[in-house]
């Protein structure tokens, strides 16, 4: 075949290389946070609940065995609605300093995670607002890395990362690769100036910039977003003023999804705000790899039929393999999660196929289930 339709057989998966050079490039640059003896930042730490009874406590005990000064955070469970025990076992933490709010009881009774994280910060009396999930469990050292990050240099905003719990199973082994990518791309793109990600189940934004921006105004229309596009209007706000801590002990753990089908409905609910990104690189990241992925199964597919040479899927699956695996290794090694390693290659063929069912859902805006609620 001629030398020129090899060049742009090749271009694809030599944009992603060089994409995802520049990304290692990013994460290099981007340096650990230190920690100092002393600290100033009142937090107040916002939980978000909804029939998470089982979780809530564990989530609670973690918080409140930080190793910060007591008078220096406060905690607000925020109860959306719950089906469950949720609202008692806040409740039961309420004699440790812990603040409930119900939404329920208030007087134009708002649902949904962003109405409980708006009523909680509204009720804050820390200048900073750290979100956390009711399912995770936050390290001893949380605040004191935010407080260090916040203090390091002018920010509006910090994240860390968010990681997932272990397990045998390849649904499990996949899920902790993949988050483990994602915190990659996190850090690398926040250290690069963008594309700007966020978890909120460790996000932190100062609440002076977050009423600035107003809130969530303007994408609150969405069930999901609290975190990535609030990012994104901090960062227009400030620009330069985004931070990430690249320290494992400031690492949040949660737990994976039980089957393929809680996975399935997760994904679609992030991919539903995919849309309303504003941050263009992201898209262009987005692009790249859903591209990527479609040559490989296009390839594939073209070759078994005898239409082009297999060479065409294995160039371009070889060289996503290749710097996938040498991300995730090091990513892996970083955060002590090496055992997530032992079903890298499945996962590498299985993430294609993932990109590119979670990637074209984003263009059919079909209802999913979150938190038991039919979301539309």
């Amino acid at each position: 075949m001629p030398i020129a339709w090899w060049l742009v057989v090749a271009s694809v998966p030599l944009a992603y290389v060089a994409m995802m050079g520049w990304l290692w490039w990013g994460w290099l640059r981007l340096q650990p946070i230190r920690l100092s003896s002393g600290v100033s930042t009142q937090f107040t730490v916002v939980v978000p609940a909804r029939n998470e009874a089982h979780n809530l406590s564990g989530c609670l005990e973690s918080i409140l065995a930080q190793d910060y000064p007591p008078h220096l955070f406060e905690i607000i469970v925020v109860d959306d609605h719950s089906e469950d025990a949720t609202a008692q076992v806040a409740a039961s933490f309420a004699d440790r300093g812990v603040r409930v709010l119900s939404l329920a009881t208030l007087a134009h009774a708002p649902c949904g995670k962003k109405a409980a994280l708006r009523e909680g910060v509204a009720r804050a009396s820390g200048s900073w607002i750290i979100t956390t999930d009711a399912d995770c469990v936050v390290p001893p050292l949380w605040l004191r890395h935010f407080d260090a990050a916040i203090r390091e240099a002018p920010r509006v905003s910090v994240g860390s990362a968010v990681l997932l719990t272990g397990g045998s199973s390849m649904l499990t082994c996949f899920q902790q690769l993949d988050f483990l990518g994602t915190m990659g791309l996190t850090g690398a793109g926040i250290a690069q100036g963008g594309p700007y990600l966020a978890n909120g189940a460790s996000f932190a934004f100062d609440k002076a910039a977050f009423l600035s921006v107003g809130g969530y105004s303007g994408i609150d229309h969405l069930a999901s977003g609290d975190d990535v596009l609030l990012l994104h209007k901090l960062a227009r706000y400030c620009p330069g003023c985004v931070g990430w801590i690249k320290n494992a002990r400031a690492a949040v753990y949660t737990f994976p999804q039980p089957n393929w089908r809680a996975l399935w409905q997760q994904r679609r609910r992030w991919a539903s705000k995919a849309h309303a990104y504003s941050d263009g690189r992201l898209a262009m990241v987005q692009v790249l790899v859903f591209g990527l992925s479609l040559q490989i199964v296009l390839g594939a597919a073209a070759a078994f039929m005898g239409w082009v040479p297999w060479e065409v899927c294995y160039v371009a699956f070889g060289a996503k393999a290749i710097v996938d695996s040498s991300w995730l290794w090091m990513l892996a090694r970083h955060f002590g999660q090496s055992t997530s390693l032992s079903c890298l290659l499945p996962a590498l063929v299985l993430h294609v196929i993932y990109v590119l069912v979670a990637g074209g859902s984003s263009f059919w805006q079909a209802p999913y289930i979150w938190k038991e609620r039919l979301v539309r």
